[in-house]
């Protein structure tokens, strides 16, 4: 497309007679339509945000392989505020392993990751030991949230070894806002954004209906989105989860004391752990008092490894057998997707 001309050659030059007035006319009567057309492209990329490359082709994505499984890899951009649409674009990525066998059903299984912080894309391995046996017959969805993984990862320099005070805290946690603030704006990075950015990829890979799996904060992101897209959704799988409504980190201290004089009470109750320990509650609070007097420093290598073999060896045994074939039961039975 031409560019609209120079205005000044419009303008008849000097005090010309009938004929140069006639020529003039003549001439605008040609450039109109295209000066027209101009005006409306330039209105119309100004309407899909100014940026081509965002209004022509938001979504990237190609095969890939995950773990020797055939799948599909790529990011969504979105916009880092949901509400007006404007500003950032960020990059949601996200995989998706692929059905293995031949009867796919359309409603994929979509996982959400625990934390919250945690990479759902980063989780896949360990993932595959609880859906492994649902991949059969349906897609399992990764999305790394906003903020989490490859998803415009927000991390924040490691703060020191020891965090005496609460003025020390705070200046770990102001360290960390003026390190992120270059990167996002961190009004936008809430579970109901989110929400939102799952439920744009998933209409991207045109998934209708979709079946939600996610265990402790995982477990509450599901939850925001089914409250935000009901229509969305098929079925919900909650491991370890909590209401919306109840303030679950508020709790840990209470919890927490109350779980370990749980196990005093029942010590004291059993004869042959009295026996052994007849003085536990206040061997305990000994104990407590002196490493905070005088902190031990142990090498905990060795144990840090044997701890995480010893945690691999009870997530196995702790999967009950024929696991993967109930939940597929499960979803089976649930109305078709819409």
């Amino acid at each position: 497309m031409n560019a609209p001309p120079d205005s000044r050659r419009l303008a008849p030059a000097g005090p010309g007679g009938p004929g140069q007035t006639a020529r003039y006319r003549e001439r605008a009567r040609n450039v109109a339509p295209l000066v027209v057309i101009f005006i409306a492209l330039c209105l119309a990329a100004a309407s899909c945000g100014g940026n081509a490359a965002h209004a022509v082709n938001p979504l990237r994505v190609q095969p890939c392989t995950v773990l020797g499984q055939p799948a599909r890899c790529g990011t969504l951009a979105v916009p880092e505020d949901r509400l007006t649409g404007q500003g950032r674009r960020i990059g949601i990525s996200f995989v998706v392993l692929l059905a293995t066998g031949h009867n796919r059903a359309p409603d994929p299984v979509v996982y959400f990751a625990g934390g919250p912080g945690g990479s759902a894309i980063g989780d896949i391995r360990a993932a595959l030991n609880q859906l492994a046996g649902l991949n059969r017959d349906r897609d399992l969805v990764f999305i790394d949230q906003r903020g989490t993984g490859s998803s415009n990862g927000l991390d924040c320099p490691a703060p020191p070894s020891t965090l005496a005070g609460k003025a020390q805290v705070r200046r770990s946690i102001e360290s960390c806002l003026n390190h992120l603030r270059g990167q996002a704006d961190l009004r936008f990075y809430t579970s109901a954004m989110a929400a939102g950015d799952v439920a744009q990829v998933l209409t991207a890979l045109r998934y209708g209906q979709v079946n939600l799996f996610g265990g402790s904060y995982g477990a509450t992101a599901a939850q925001i989105f089914q409250q935000l897209f009901p229509g969305r959704v098929r079925t919900m799988t909650l491991l370890s989860g909590t209401l919306l409504s109840l303030p679950v980190f508020e709790q840990f201290p209470r919890a927490s004391q109350q779980a370990l004089g749980s196990v005093f009470a029942r010590c004291a109750s059993d004869p042959a752990c009295h026996g052994a320990f007849p003085q536990l509650a206040a061997d305990w609070a000994q104990l407590r008092a002196s490493v905070a007097a005088r902190p031990v420093t142990l090498r905990a290598t060795e144990a840090l490894r044997r701890s995480r073999a010893d945690d691999q060896r009870n997530r196995r045994s702790a999967r009950p057998p024929g696991q993967h074939e109930r939940c597929r039961e499960h979803l089976a039975q649930q109305p078709p997707a819409r």
